[in-house]
């Protein structure tokens, strides 16, 4: 059986129940990995859910803009669980300087790597990977001033704009692409920093049912 909308929504809620505990979890005096790891679990959550909203109103430019930010804030959750509360990096992003994990060749991860920090398999990664390839072709037209982006508010009966989206609710990606690309990097930012936020196994074992339920 295919994904719903409505299913997509009861995972975000139940994530976003186990954020709300992880607040008592945190001293918030302490510029340490917790700290930083329970701000960017909330920015996640956040996007994700802006995102769904914009996706159920046909607005394809926002939806995908939020893409890149729920991708690059994964991959610093994962950065910051590996490392240490004195980490230059970590203090350097306090400071409210871009961090961005770099490691290997030219800056870029092995799948044998992303697999440790995202407590994964290599198979997993791999087949992520060749998810997220299809994810860019099928969106990076949403990325360019096409004509037909440019027409996706306009009203055909009256060629007015519809600056709101305010009567557009044709959600642009499908449930099963969404849940793909989005809400799994979501989950897992919550599931996967296992060294500084770990989930009860009751919890763990949930999200897990979830991914999987998205894949």
């Amino acid at each position: 059986m295919n994904v719903t909308f409505e299913e997509i929504h009861t995972m975000l809620e139940f994530t976003k129940g186990l954020h709300r505990i992880n607040r008592q979890r945190v001293d918030f005096s302490i510029n340490n990995r917790k700290h930083a790891i329970y701000l960017l679990q909330g920015g996640i959550l956040t996007a994700c859910s802006r995102a769904l909203d914009f996706n159920q109103k046909g607005y394809h430019m926002s939806t995908i803009l939020h893409k890149r930010m729920i991708d690059e804030t994964i991959n610093l959750i994962w950065f910051f669980d590996d490392t240490n509360d004195t980490s230059r990096h970590l203090r350097a992003w306090f400071r409210g300087d871009v961090v961005e994990r770099k490691s290997g060749k030219g800056g870029e991860l092995s799948i044998e790597q992303r697999a440790k920090m995202g407590h994964s398999s290599p198979e997993l990664i791999a087949t992520l990977d060749d998810l997220f390839k299809k994810m860019n072709n099928e969106t990076s037209k949403y990325m360019h001033p096409t004509i037909n982006i440019m027409k996706s508010n306009l009203l055909k009966r009256t060629l007015f704009f519809d600056y709101d989206y305010k009567t557009i609710s044709k959600p642009c990606l499908s449930p099963e692409s969404f849940g793909s690309f989005y809400v799994i990097p979501t989950l897992n930012a919550l599931r996967t920093p296992m060294k500084t936020l770990p989930l009860l196994n009751i919890d763990y074992d949930r999200l897990q049912k979830y991914i999987k339920r998205l894949m």
